[in-house]
């Protein structure tokens, strides 16, 4: 037995032990025993560019820059002109092989020396889901620069608002280099928390506010990278004291999880009606297997498997998965939406998750979630032009949108500006930039909505989209309540808008569809100050088809005074949206109040007999409630507030200010 075998066995019952004392379970690991890369685990990124570190290398697949021999892989970093560059390289990759969120991540290495090398042992998202790299988070599990070659750092990194922060330390071997003798390196990757070690020493731990991410990223899953890079801005270039090749050497790479910490991966939006989506948690050794999926959904293969393929109906839920050993039982679980509109977070209700906030050259802004002045939900974002650029795009407020070729896909949001200001949208290659579909639109003071029709262009399944906000200094734009789905499955397009008239016998109100694809009907809303609105009626939706429709309902007890409307339309898998809002003036009683504004006490005049006022806040909350007889006191109230004056079924709404 050769003292590799021996060192590797002994390895492997040391952490074998610990693990069992820990309750770690391995869920994946290549020992690099055979002759050649296993594809299975591994692929290769290949080109130049710089890697957005200036770097200088080429990577490529051959077999001269990664092998696997003698039970360890090799990357070399080679001095040759290869494609217009010096060096060549190997970055290798995971990406859509093997991934986890959560766990402990490991690998034994030897690594290179010298002037402007750089190997890396790391990990990134596999999708963009809080911005483009490195903003959706990265892990920094090892890194050495060639020039100090006693020296590892680890660290983590992400953004905070729009900016990039990273947090991270370094560890420093008591004798000898990197390069004598292989190391572990290690991250331990929790909910909250990612701790980095080398050869079992904790040298750096990294939460929320250490790292001062906003949003936390490290919450999605992640896959591994191997490389080896050449010059770059943190090693700087190669020099005459540099020797080549320079070897990194990789005895083994590991992935352990508990079962506390297991997630359920898959995809959380799906289309209606979408066949063969699948969902997987890690393959816990000698574990059991058991899922549940929502009414309407079907598990069509994988059942006791830690993998199964799910066709879906029209109806979201959770996916979930009992999964048990010896450590214990645990179940997780995956909320999934079923839905026409393709992108998560739509409104900003979580946020800026999924959002990207980029800004370059002279251009300067910000961007911020408001809870005031909502188009729909809770949540809107308000992205500020602190210094123009020299072109629009410069400052962005972006996402990506995953499409299929040919298909057409409809854009809808709303918007609105402190004054009339022009913006652009593109849906544009995410890596070359050209744009498929474009458009120039004009926001005002008030909520507008906006649309965009396009069909996806052939090999390219993801789009980036953004929008371009560089133009003014000073410029504050408020967006909200996006929806991007395919033209065929979109809710319910409105010919003509909601329109209100005053008759003899009270409100009507008249509006016309286009075909009515996923229309389950429509919630009348009524409002007395046109922000705070109550259901007054249901409409069901008329039969579906490909001719338009014509809707007219009669409030017969309209509000007194303006009375504001809107509709509330109803889609089939449960989500809505909102038409535009209309107003009518409907008089039968009426009152006068004074003093407005008014100190300490006011009165009114009425032509009617009114049963009771009610005072209400600007948030539409009742303050204080005055019979006939009661004195209408208001001491120590300031503001603007409502009169609510009720007449049997009636109420009659008015202004008033009050304090000094």
């Amino acid at each position: 037995m050769n003292k590799h075998i021996i060192t590797l066995l002994f390895a492997s019952l040391t952490a074998l032990s610990s693990l069992t004392a820990q309750c770690w379970n391995l869920v994946w690991e290549d020992e690099f025993t055979g002759t050649a890369v296993n594809t299975a685990n591994w692929g290769y990124d290949i080109g130049a560019g710089g890697w957005g570190n200036n770097e200088l290398q080429y990577y490529t697949s051959r077999v001269e820059n990664a092998a696997v021999a003698n039970g360890s892989l090799k990357i070399k970093a080679l001095e040759e002109n290869y494609s217009g560059s010096n060096y060549t390289s190997a970055r290798m990759v995971t990406r859509n092989k093997v991934s986890f969120a959560y766990g402990k991540l490991e690998a034994r290495i030897k690594l290179p020396t010298g002037q402007g090398i750089w190997p890396a042992f790391w990990a990134i998202p596999e999708e963009s889901y809080y911005g483009g790299w490195p903003y959706s988070g990265e892990i920094d599990v090892m890194e050495l620069i060639g020039n100090l070659p006693a020296r590892v750092y680890g660290t983590d990194h992400a953004s905070n608002n729009g900016g990039l922060v990273s947090s991270g330390g370094n560890y420093n071997l008591p004798t000898g280099i990197f390069a004598d003798n292989f190391h572990t390196f290690k991250v331990e990757w929790e909910p909250g928390i990612i701790r980095h070690y080398c050869d079992d020493v904790l040298y750096h731990t990294n939460t929320q506010a250490s790292l001062g991410a906003n949003p936390w990223p490290f919450d999605r899953p992640f896959h591994i990278l191997l490389n080896i890079a050449v010059g770059g801005n943190w090693p700087g270039a190669p020099n005459a004291t540099t020797v080549f090749p320079q070897t990194m050497e990789v005895d083994w790479v590991r992935i352990y999880q508990k079962l506390e910490d297991l997630i359920v991966l898959g995809s959380v939006l799906v289309e209606p009606g979408t066949a063969g989506k699948t969902y997987k948690i890690s393959n816990i050794p000698a574990a059991t297997f058991n899922w549940t999926v929502p009414t309407g959904a079907t598990i069509v293969s994988g059942q006791g498997t830690n993998m199964i393929t799910v066709n879906w109906g029209n109806t979201g839920g959770n996916v979930s998965a009992t999964v048990a050993n010896s450590c214990g039982t645990v179940t997780r679980s995956l909320a999934v939406t079923v839905s026409p509109n393709i992108w998560n977070n739509p409104d900003f209700e979580q946020d800026l998750q999924q959002w990207a906030f980029r800004k370059s050259g002279i251009a300067n802004g910000s961007v911020a979630i408001t809870t005031t002045g909502v188009q729909q939900g809770l949540k809107a974002a308000v992205v500020t032009c602190t210094a123009a650029g020299a072109n629009p795009w410069d400052l962005q407020l972006s996402r990506t949108a995953d499409v299929v070729a040919g298909q057409s896909y409809t854009l809808r949001f709303w918007a609105k500006a402190d004054m009339n200001r022009l913006f652009s949208v593109a849906f544009i290659h995410p890596t070359n930039y050209n744009s498929y579909a474009s458009s120039n639109f004009t926001a005002t003071t008030s909520w507008q909505e906006f649309s965009l029709t396009f069909s996806a262009p052939a090999g390219v399944p993801q789009l980036l989209y953004n929008m371009d906000l560089a133009r003014f200094s000073g410029a504050v734009y408020t967006f909200d309540n996006f929806i991007l789905g395919r033209t065929v499955l979109l809710p319910v397009e409105y010919l003509s808008g909601l329109q209100a008239r005053t008759t003899d016998n009270g409100v009507a109100l008249d509006w016309t569809t286009a075909m009515e694809r996923d229309n389950k009907g429509f919630e009348v809303e009524r409002s007395g100050n046109g922000v705070f609105f109550n259901k007054i009626a249901t409409i069901a939706a008329k039969k579906q088809g490909n001719s338009n429709h014509e809707y007219r309902y009669l409030d017969a007890n309209p509000l007194e005074g303006t009375g504001y409307y809107r509709l509330k339309q109803l889609d089939t898998d449960g989500n809505s949206s909102f038409s535009n809002i209309c107003s009518a003036v409907w008089k039968s009683a009426s009152f006068v109040v004074f003093p407005n504004p008014a100190k300490d006490f006011f009165e009114i005049k009425s032509d009617q007999t009114y049963d009771k006022i009610v005072l209400v806040n600007n948030l539409g909350q009742p303050i204080r409630t005055y019979l006939p007889t009661d004195e209408k006191k208001v001491f120590g109230l300031n503001g603007t507030y409502w009169l609510e004056v009720y007449y049997g079924t009636k109420v009659v709404t008015q202004r008033i200010v009050l304090g000094n």
